[in-house]
């Protein structure tokens, strides 16, 4: 999980030779295996390349949102206010 390469190597095929030895490994250890998931984030252009490069096909969407806690308290801030 997390595969990442630095920057200055990238562009050299690594994570793409650590993601296919990944699966060679999974495949030779659980020869039983009938199918295989991965993930990465839409904007993860370089590991979307890899996957599809790789024969992954879209299985299932997720969305995950964040906000800043400090705009969480304003927004708390103001309810208090409004109903006081």
């Amino acid at each position: 999980m997390m595969t990442g390469v630095f920057p200055q190597y990238r562009n050299h095929g690594l994570g793409r030779w650590l993601k296919a030895a990944m699966l060679d490994k999974v495949l030779k250890e659980r020869p039983q295996v009938l199918f295989v998931r991965t993930g990465n984030a839409d904007s993860n252009a370089a590991m979307l390349k890899i996957n599809t490069e790789l024969g992954f096909k879209p299985y299932r969407a997720e969305c995950l949102w964040q906000v800043e806690v400090q705009k969480v308290m304003e927004y708390l801030q103001k309810k208090e206010t409004s109903h006081a």
